[in-house]
C-alpha cells in the first residue's frame, strides 16, 4: 500500500494548472489558432472599413494583435486567481489537504471536508508528471493529484510501477 498526502499550496495549485494545460494542449492550440483567425478577420474588416483613417496596415494589425493577446492573458490570470480564491473561501482560508491511499483501489480523502472518493484502476486513462506533481487522469474529465515528495508510505517510483502493473492501458 502507498499513502500520499498532498497539500494544495499556491505553488502546487499553479503547477496543477500547468499539468491540465499540458493535458489539454492540443485542444488549447486549436482553440487559440481559431481565435487568432477570427481576430485577424475582424481586424481586416475594421481596417478595410476605416483604412483612409488608419494608415499603415502592418502597424494597425500589430497593435490590435497585441491588444487581444494582452486581453487573453489577463483573462487567464483572473480565471486562475478566481479559482484559487473560491477554493480558499470553501476551505475558510485553509489549504486543501488530500490523502490518497493506493492499494487494491485508489481512495482519496479530503482532510478538511472528510469527503472520500474511490477509483478503480480501470478508470485511469493516463499518468502525467511534472517537477513536483503527478496527475492520474481519470475517465470523466477527473484527475487525482499527488505531490511527488508527499509519499508517507512508499515512493513515487514504486507507486508508479505498481499502478502501471494494475492498469495496462495507462501511458
Amino acid at each position: 500500500m502507498f499513502i500520499n498526502k498532498t497539500t494544495y499550496t499556491k505553488k502546487i495549485f499553479r503547477e496543477s494548472i500547468f499539468l491540465v494545460l499540458k493535458l489539454k494542449g492540443a485542444l488549447l492550440v486549436r482553440t487559440f489558432a481559431f481565435m487568432l483567425i477570427i481576430i485577424f478577420a475582424v481586424t481586416l474588416g475594421i481596417y478595410e472599413a476605416y483604412k483612409r483613417y488608419i494608415g499603415n496596415f502592418s502597424w494597425f494589425l500589430t497593435g490590435v494583435f497585441l491588444f487581444w493577446i494582452t486581453i487573453i492573458g489577463f483573462a487567464f490570470f483572473f480565471a486562475f486567481r478566481g479559482i484559487r480564491q473560491r477554493i480558499q473561501v470553501i476551505y475558510h482560508g485553509n489549504e486543501m489537504v488530500m490523502v490518497c491511499e493506493i492499494s487494491d483501489q485508489i481512495v482519496t480523502q479530503n482532510l478538511l471536508t472528510k469527503g472520500r472518493v474511490e477509483y478503480k484502476y480501470s478508470q485511469i486513462v493516463k499518468i502525467i508528471e511534472s517537477k513536483n506533481l503527478i496527475m492520474l487522469v481519470i475517465k470523466g474529465n477527473l484527475a487525482v493529484m499527488l505531490q511527488k515528495d508527499g509519499f508517507i508510505q512508499g515512493s513515487w517510483k514504486e507507486c508508479k510501477d505498481f499502478i502501471l502493473q494494475k492498469c495496462r492501458e495507462c501511458k
